[in-house]
């Protein structure tokens, strides 16, 4: 699985069990197992990952 697989599967799995619908970018990064760099590189921001998710 590619790292921006990964980072998407973690989203979306936090999201769904998050009942405010809101998880941290730091949640996802350990959940994925990437260092926020990577997650800001592939995804620019929080917003943008959220659209993708």
């Amino acid at each position: 699985m590619d790292t921006e697989t990964r980072i998407l599967e973690a989203a979306a799995e936090l999201l769904a069990g998050s009942p405010a619908g809101d998880v941290s970018i730091r949640a996802v990064c350990e959940a994925a197992r990437v260092g926020a760099p990577t997650l800001y590189r592939l995804f620019g921001d929080k917003d943008a990952l959220l659209a993708a998710v």
